[in-house]
């Protein structure tokens, strides 16, 4: 999905540009930034070796296809060397962790296994299997059809998507079986729209927040 990320990035740092761009100039002289930056003080000893330890994570985390390392190892061990070394202590592992936003995304990451669970997926399937592939043969026409219909039930799909994926999941391996269409593909599609949001209550951040 590099490439395809990579595009929509480009695309979306051009209009923040084109609409969102300020209509003073903004500048700033060397010497306040030198202030600025002499006020931050000397780097310390936690800071470099959090440094390394970040590096190190980001490493693992792009080489994990080689290596073997998962990504949950990696990032289990950052942080066992970051308490090693006295960066994270007990009270920043009990404060320093927003529980509702573990819990919620332990909730929406979980729907779809819900699903399936409850039987949703055995009377969703046959209302929703035959339109969509009936869409399928243009492969044009359904990438423009899927991402319209995402992007209209994400007014009433709040967190980012999850339920939709969720309540689409059964209709992926039909469509690869018979149209060769991948499940990345339409995650494209599906991870955009979610990640697009066009009011406040779209935005579970914004809602936790609050």
């Amino acid at each position: 999905m590099s490439v395809p990320w990579f595009v929509i990035s480009v695309v979306f740092l051009s209009l923040l540009y084109i609409f969102f761009k300020p209509k003073a100039d903004i500048f700033l002289n060397r010497e306040v930034f030198e202030r600025q930056h002499a006020s931050c003080g000397r780097i310390t000893k936690n800071e470099v070796v959090c440094i390394i330890i970040l590096i190190g994570a980001l490493v693992l985390f792009s080489t994990e296809k080689w290596i073997g390392i998962k990504t949950a190892e990696t990032a289990l061990m950052a942080l066992t060397a970051l308490i090693i070394f006295d960066i994270i202590d007990a009270p920043d592992v009990s404060s320093g962790v927003n529980r509702d936003i573990i819990s919620f995304l332990a909730a929406v990451i979980g729907l779809t296994p819900m699903f399936v669970k409850a039987g949703i997926f055995d009377w969703a399937k046959p209302l929703i299997e035959p339109g969509i592939l009936s869409l399928a043969a243009s492969l044009l026409l359904f990438m423009a059809v899927i991402t319209v219909m995402f992007c209209v039930l994400r007014f009433v799909d709040v967190p980012w998507g999850y339920t939709t994926i969720a309540f689409f999941s059964p209709i992926l391996i039909p469509l690869y079986e018979r149209f060769g269409l991948h499940p990345v593909l339409i995650s494209v599609a599906v991870i955009a729209v979610g990640n697009s949001f066009f009011l406040g209550y779209q935005q579970p951040f914004i809602v936790i927040g609050d």
